[in-house]
């Protein structure tokens, strides 16, 4: 999205990198794929395309967990499972992709909009709420308040 590009979202997302699962059912095996951001009604992850990402328009069963902040800037790790409709996929390079998806049913509070400054926010995410501990492998520019995954976060171990 470019500068000029105008915002149409109705509701402010939640920008955050923990894990997730998707599949194209329940009964399937679950892939793997990284949170980008999250909204009440649907969000965006990156995958590798060795995962099977699911094409637009495809119905996927995600499980994965929301940061839920107080008012003493701490958070709890609220679990969900939904399923949702592929809106789009979006080449970022030869093998990630990232997928928005639109839920069927809604979560029950406003990710993005929480009782936190958006640097506090991510400054707790980042140091998982202790302001020790690096959780994530995720580089953080304060000046441009953006963090990127490095390339190779999706290499297996």
């Amino acid at each position: 999205m470019t500068d000029e590009t105008k915002e149409h979202r109705k509701e402010q997302r939640l920008s955050y990198h923990w894990l997730m699962q998707f599949a194209g059912s329940v009964k399937e095996q679950p892939f793997q794929g990284r949170m980008v951001d999250i909204s009440s009604k649907g969000a965006a992850f990156v995958c590798s395309v060795n995962n099977n990402y699911p094409p637009a328009g495809k119905l996927v069963t995600t499980r994965f967990s929301v940061p839920r902040f107080d008012c003493e800037k701490s958070f709890e790790s609220v679990n969900f499972s939904r399923i949702g409709r592929v809106c789009r996929v979006d080449k970022i390079d030869d093998s990630l992709r990232r997928i928005a998806i639109q839920f069927a049913r809604p979560l029950p509070f406003e990710p993005g909009k929480q009782p936190i400054s958006k640097y506090d926010r991510i400054y707790k995410l980042a140091t998982n709420g202790n302001g020790l501990t690096p959780c994530l492998a995720v580089q953080f520019d304060p000046i441009n308040n953006k963090g990127t995954i490095p390339k190779d976060y999706f290499a297996p171990r």
